[in-house]
């Protein structure tokens, strides 16, 4: 395929410079892509460290994605306005600790101790956001050293896509 938005194979096409594969409509498919659906654009993925076809890497796959869901669920609370991991109090209680040792954070002041304590809570989902990001990225990794290791082919993997897409699309989700 060489234009932009065609298809190579049903559910499959190619972006603009032939790379990366992108779920699309299939020819004289009338199911629509619901709005607020988007292609993801993965980054390449070089497999490295031990590539053995075992239960292992398997099981290791398993444990990322579990750490990725714990990191996703601390990030979640950190965007939760009712603050359900206490971000809030945790400032709260610094703040006051440095007070015992005279250190002012805004505490007679109103304005400036709201400030800093949004400004710390914003810190600490910036963080929770990286830890979430990290923990996807170990995801791809190791999704990439199972395919290395059991010896998947790019096409195996566009052909599965295809599949799952149009597993979705029977469903309904699509």
């Amino acid at each position: 395929m060489s234009d932009h938005g065609k298809t190579d194979k049903p559910g499959l096409g190619r972006d603009a410079n032939e790379k990366t594969v992108v779920a699309c409509m299939e020819s004289g498919d009338s199911a629509p892509i619901h709005e607020g659906t988007r292609t993801v654009h993965l980054p390449d993925v070089r497999s490295f460290g031990r590539l053995e076809q075992d239960k292992w890497l398997a099981v290791k796959n398993l444990e990322e994605s579990a750490e990725l869901v714990e990191a996703c669920k601390q990030y979640l609370k950190a965007c939760d306005p009712t603050d359900p991991s206490g971000i809030g109090r945790e400032f709260d209680d610094h703040a006051n600790c440095l007070a015992c040792y005279g250190v002012n954070v805004g505490g007679e002041l109103g304005d400036d101790r709201d400030k800093a304590k949004t400004g710390w809570i914003g810190h600490v989902r910036d963080q929770r956001r990286q830890a979430m990001l990290d923990e996807l990225a170990d995801v791809l990794q190791t999704v990439g050293n199972l395919i290395t290791a059991f010896g998947i082919t790019d096409e195996e993997v566009e052909r599965a896509m295809s599949d799952c897409l149009k597993r979705n699309r029977r469903k309904g989700r699509l």
